[in-house]
Parts: C-alpha cells; sequence; structure tokens
C-alpha cells in the first residue's frame, strides 16, 4: 500500500477540474476514475522508491507505529517521486496561462515550460526525494535522468 494517496495530488491542484476526468462515480468499490488514473502514477512511484530503500524499510515506514521521520521522509519522497512522474504529462498538455503550483516550497511553473527547465525541475524533485530518504537508501543508485 503507497504511502501517497490520489487525494495528496488532488490537494496540489491535480483534481478533476485539471485534468477533465470523473472524480465523482465510483467506478471500482471506493475508486473514482480519477483516482484510479493518479493511482498508476502512485503505483510506480511506490516502486521506485521501494527499489531505492528496499522493502524492509518501505514496510517498516507503513507500520502503524513507524518512527515519525521514517514515515514523513518516506511519505515526502513519494510524494516528489509521484510528480515526477506526472509533470511530464501535465507539461505535454499545458495551455498557453500562466499556471504553477508550490512543491516543498518549490514554486513550479506549468505553462510556458521550455525542456531544458523541466529537465532541471524533475532533477530538483529526484534530487530532493533522494536526500529524504538516503539514510535507508539500499545500495542502488537512486535519482537518474528522467526523459521530458
Amino acid at each position: 500500500m503507497p504511502l501517497t494517496r490520489a487525494q495528496d495530488i488532488k490537494q496540489l491542484g491535480f483534481d478533476a477540474g485539471f485534468w477533465g476526468i470523473d472524480d465523482a462515480t465510483k467506478t471500482t468499490g471506493d475508486k473514482t476514475a480519477l483516482d484510479e488514473f493518479l493511482d498508476s502514477y502512485i503505483w510506480e512511484a511506490s516502486q521506485r522508491l521501494t527499489d531505492w530503500v528496499g522493502n524492509a524499510n518501505y514496510e517498516a515506514a507503513q507500520a502503524e507505529n513507524a518512527a515519525v521521520n521514517l514515515k514523513r521522509a518516506m511519505a515526502r519522497a513519494e510524494l516528489g517521486l509521484v510528480l515526477a512522474e506526472i509533470l511530464p504529462v501535465v507539461w505535454a498538455r499545458a495551455g498557453a496561462g500562466e499556471e504553477s503550483f508550490t512543491f516543498e516550497g518549490q514554486s513550479i511553473r506549468i505553462a510556458r515550460t521550455s525542456e531544458a527547465e523541466q529537465g532541471r525541475t524533475i532533477q530538483s524533485i529526484l534530487a530532493k526525494a533522494e536526500r529524504l530518504v538516503k539514510p535507508w537508501s539500499s545500495d542502488v543508485e537512486l535519482g537518474g535522468i528522467v526523459a521530458v
């Protein structure tokens, strides 16, 4: 079970109005079409985080009695990884408006963003996620290049 929920992404402004995906009608169980859409990105991010920190550390962060710093670091890193997954889609469909949102104190522009700026933004998000989980990381190389 990922640490990030679809609701966490919606609170950043990536809601039904932004995506144009139904968030009112339940499609499967308690999930809407928008929840299912966002869950695919959340799953990718949770897999990447698990690769970075290992199953034992990821599962420890999910435990009810998890240390606060472990749970908070893993949750923040995972949310950043979700953003790294969805931002290329967001930029590809961005209109001409000057829209932005703030994540971890960093203002991220959605519209009128060059490919170079997109790459720098993704790398910044990945670097922050890496720093957050470094104390629990496996011996795998973290970060990496994301094609934008």
